[in-house]
């Protein structure tokens, strides 16, 4: 069976891959991450006052990689046991001004980027479900260099409001919203309930909606 990656996010654990096959098939998948940045100091005591807030849920390397200025640099590698983990450990050391002095590398990428960079697929990439010893695995089959390929049927859901233009800010209440979908057009006036209903019903593959849709939302 043959899939592409339609999105990809984290969650406290891991990163969450949703799929679609070749005949509109959907599936997540998940799996573990451990999301990781360097840090490049000589001051031991910051890596120790790091250590000691996070404990077993990171793990600090020495390693060395290619900076495109200084060459090969010595660096300490910074893993951590989840994306949850992650993001604090990023915070810590950007709030802390024992890191000051400090060259800091990823720290600006999410989990998602990494997993991504790490496993080198992208959105669209396909990939193939094997299975091994009862394991289910995915293998990529497409590369970086692959600029012509179809993707797979997608259902796309569009939703806008009747009027657009206006200043969200300045709404009181949910003006009516249009929903095309497969051809055909709905409208619902400030039924949000049931406008949740279609799109659970619908499941679409793709959702679509601007800006605008979202402050709407906020402002009412």
């Amino acid at each position: 069976m043959i899939y592409q990656i339609l999105d990809l996010y984290s969650n406290s654990y891991g990163i969450v891959m949703w799929l679609i096959g070749e005949k509109g098939e959907r599936k997540s998948v998940f799996r573990r991450f451990r999301p990781y940045f360097f840090i490049k100091t000589e001051d031991t005591k910051a890596l120790k006052l790091l250590k000691r807030r996070f404990g077993n849920s990171i793990k600090i390397k020495k390693t060395r990689k290619k900076d495109l200025i200084d060459g090969e640099i010595q660096l300490f590698k910074i893993v951590s046991d989840s994306p949850a983990v992650y993001y604090k450990a990023v915070n810590f050391v950007k709030n802390k001004k024992e890191f000051q002095e400090s060259d800091l590398y990823n720290l600006q990428l999410t989990p998602s980027q990494l997993f991504l960079f790490e496993k080198r697929i992208f959105p669209f990439c396909q990939l193939e479900e094997i299975c091994i010893n009862g394991k289910t695995l995915y293998k990529k089959i497409d590369d970086y260099s692959t600029t012509d390929y179809t993707v797979f049927p997608l259902r796309i859901m569009e939703i806008k409001p009747e009027t657009e233009g206006e200043n969200p800010n300045h709404t009181k209440y949910l003006p009516p919203l249009i929903v095309n979908f497969e051809g055909s057009s709905l409208i619902f006036d400030n039924q949000t309930d049931e406008l949740s209903d279609f799109i659970k019903k619908k499941i679409p593959t793709y959702l679509s909606y601007s800006t605008e849709i979202s402050l709407l939302f906020q402002a009412c």
